[in-house]
């Protein structure tokens, strides 16, 4: 078994990718490589040496003692039997999630598919809010069979489950009943990254540390129209006030999803 091991579980287009970077600068932290294992996912049938072996050899080779062992795989927070193998393979393990504004990251997953990605999304934004809101499903990925059917092997977007991927709340609830929990929202680790790393090396319990503070993977969501995102805060208002309360954070306010919600 890997030593203090962890995992950013998601979420999607949240800053998993430059936390994976600022983490693995630590001297006493090794990240899994490449960044997003699927082992929990869909290859947890080939056991705990194939998984260690796979994405952490490369440390391991290097015979030099590592402290602690992490992966961020953003798709683990949505698939509903991952938490439950997490707790066979290491019941201790830290459990890492990091939200952004869910109308934000909604626009962003889209967009990187879309743009940064030609041909794997073929919507217009304003289809793939309808479409999305017409087949939510919070339950899509709870079995392997249902998670299979999604894959794209282009690397696609899942079926087009953006909405889900922002119903933050209960997947954090899924997580939070087994594990220790440690979450990041996204407009407050932009805002000061320092602190914010500071907080999660205290979760962890390493030893302080200050990375470079390189962001990686980072795109602006852009609005076909003011409608969209009206559209979209409309959907995740009730979530984002669970949210609130669960977290004793006014997320609806932070994130401008309300009743009044501003287009500016």
């Amino acid at each position: 078994m890997l030593s203090n091991f962890f995992m950013i579980v998601g979420g999607q287009k949240c800053g998993t990718t430059s936390m994976h970077n600022w983490l693995h600068q630590h001297p006493d932290i090794r990240m899994s490589n490449p960044k997003e294992p699927k082992f929990f996912e869909i290859d947890y049938w080939k056991g705990d040496r194939w998984y260690e072996m796979t994405y952490f050899h490369q440390h391991n080779a290097l015979n030099v003692p590592t402290k602690f062992h992490g992966e961020a795989r953003v798709q683990n927070l949505l698939v509903k039997y991952v938490p439950d193998r997490i707790e066979e393979y290491d019941p201790n393990t830290k459990i890492v999630i990091m939200l952004r504004n869910p109308v934000d990251r909604f626009v962003s997953a889209w967009n990187h598919f879309k743009v940064m990605r030609p041909g794997r999304e073929i919507r217009t934004l304003e289809q793939t809010i309808d479409e999305s809101i017409d087949n939510f499903d919070l339950d899509c990925f709870d079995s392997e069979e249902k998670f299979y059917a999604t894959l794209d092997p282009k690397g696609g977007p899942y079926g087009g489950r953006y909405l889900e991927h922002g119903y933050y709340i209960d997947l954090i609830r899924r997580f939070h009943s087994k594990f220790e929990t440690h979450i990041i929202i996204m407009e407050d680790l932009i805002d000061t990254p320092g602190l914010e790393y500071m907080r999660l090396i205290d979760f962890l319990g390493a030893d302080s540390f200050v990375p470079r503070f390189v962001k990686l993977n980072e795109k602006h969501p852009k609005y076909g129209d003011l409608g969209s995102r009206k559209r979209l805060s409309d959907f995740y208002k009730n979530s984002v006030y669970e949210l609130s309360n669960f977290l004793h954070k006014d997320l609806n306010e932070l994130w401008e999803i309300h009743d009044d919600t501003s287009l500016v």
